[in-house]
């Protein structure tokens, strides 16, 4: 994701059945290239949901932001971990014992 532009912070949610990826940019143009990118090949873009916000950047209102190369290792996110925390649907259960 930083290949679009800065991040100014990632948070992913990879528990239960939200899973989620929030990545907040710098710049809305960065935003919207990456958005458009991953709308045009990503296989479940269709699950792909977007908020625009202004962010004031150096807000305390969430806390510190790390940057990715600041974090621990085990708080890190590699590409392959971020896609596979994407359900694709094929694991729920439609409450029947098949």
């Amino acid at each position: 994701m930083e290949t679009f532009g800065e991040l100014y912070d990632m948070h992913f949610n990879s528990k239960g059945t939200e899973r989620s990826g929030t990545f907040t940019y710098s710049n809305a143009d960065h935003a919207q290239k990456a958005f458009k990118e991953a709308a045009s090949s990503f296989a479940l873009a269709d699950d792909l949901v977007v908020e625009w916000a202004a962010v004031a950047l150096g807000s305390d209102e969430a806390g510190a932001v790390i940057p990715d190369e600041e974090r621990k290792p085990e708080e890190r996110v590699t590409a392959a971990g971020l896609l596979a925390s994407i359900d694709d649907g094929e694991n729920e259960s439609d409450g029947s014992d098949s």
